[in-house]
């Protein structure tokens, strides 16, 4: 029989956390949760719940089991960071697209400048789309890629960071609000890059109607993206190098592909160059506490064995 969890209590006890940030959320700002959009998730979650205790107690595959664990996980967690995203937006704090747009200048970096580069370039715009936009499939193929090669101990730290790392974009989103480069700069139709009009404002509608009181319903099955700051395209880019950064023909590509990810939040998803520096440190930092707790923990170990 495969172990009962190899996310572990502390990982699973995430859910419970996030649940209860989207109640206070709930009870805070007027934010009315479609109830009725949470059934897709919901069955999603206990089909591949259903096939992590098949493949644990049935059929005893670590892989497979591990793979149909962190999706359970993933599929019952985001719903309530999404409501906590959603219901905090609507404190509609000052934005701070000036503040980041000088502090941007004191680093030596024009973001207009970098956009007209982007253009200069035939066919960058297009890569650099597909690069943004390839994000959420990097995330499900390393999942895949890390179960299927018995790298349990790089998926849980891949699950369980991205989740953290996650949870921390929300708060300082909250805190440090901002609506991106495209709004403060209003760069002319003609400056366009890729093949998206939307590119750096897919988010507009909703951000600003939460803001002004116009939206008070969330819908699961029709979310967006509402952070500016700190990037979590960056932060992502960051852990899915890292995460298959040791598995052979996969780390490489991987890391190619992530740089041009990196790259594309500035013209692509419209952020001012601190945004992309936050979530580079917030993922760093992430990465090394976590590295920092399994170290510790082995070091304890064999004083552990000694003393008994």
């Amino acid at each position: 029989m495969v172990n009962v969890s190899f996310l572990g209590r502390y990982g699973w006890l995430l859910v419970p956390l996030a649940g209860l940030g989207a109640a206070l959320a709930l009870c805070f700002f007027p934010l009315h949760l479609k109830l009725s959009s949470t059934i897709p998730a919901l069955i999603a979650a206990l089909a591949t719940f259903g096939v992590w205790q098949f493949y644990r107690l049935k059929r005893p595959d670590p892989g497979i089991s591990a793979l149909a664990e962190s999706a359970t996980f993933l599929l019952v967690i985001m719903p309530p960071l999404a409501v906590i995203n959603y219901a905090t937006t609507m404190a509609a704090r000052p934005l701070l697209d000036e503040t980041f747009a000088r502090m941007d200048a004191l680093m030596g970096f024009d973001w207009m400048a970098h956009l007209a580069w982007v253009k200069a370039w035939p066919g960058l715009g297009t890569m650099l789309t597909l690069a943004y936009s390839s994000s959420i499939v990097q995330l499900l193929m390393a999942i895949i890629i890390l179960a299927y090669c018995r790298r349990m101990r790089d998926l849980r730290e891949f699950i369980v960071l991205f989740v953290l790392t996650l949870t921390v974009t929300l708060l300082l989103s909250a805190i440090f609000p901002a609506s991106g480069a495209y709004v403060y700069f209003a760069p002319p139709a003609d400056m366009a890059v890729g093949f998206d009009p939307r590119n750096g404002i897919w988010h507009l509608a909703q951000f600003n109607g939460l803001r002004d009181g116009t939206v008070t319903t969330l819908d699961l099955t029709h979310t967006e993206g509402l952070v500016t700051f700190p990037s979590f395209h960056t932060i992502l880019a960051i852990l899915t190098m890292w995460s298959v950064r040791e598995v052979r023909y996969v780390a490489i590509p991987v890391a190619l592909l992530n740089v041009l990810v990196v790259l594309s939040t500035l013209s692509i998803g419209g952020h001012h160059l601190v945004d992309v520096v936050a979530g580079a440190l917030i993922a760093v930092t992430g990465i090394v506490a976590f590295r920092y707790r399994v170290l510790l923990r082995h070091a304890s170990a064999p004083r552990a064995v000694t003393s008994a």
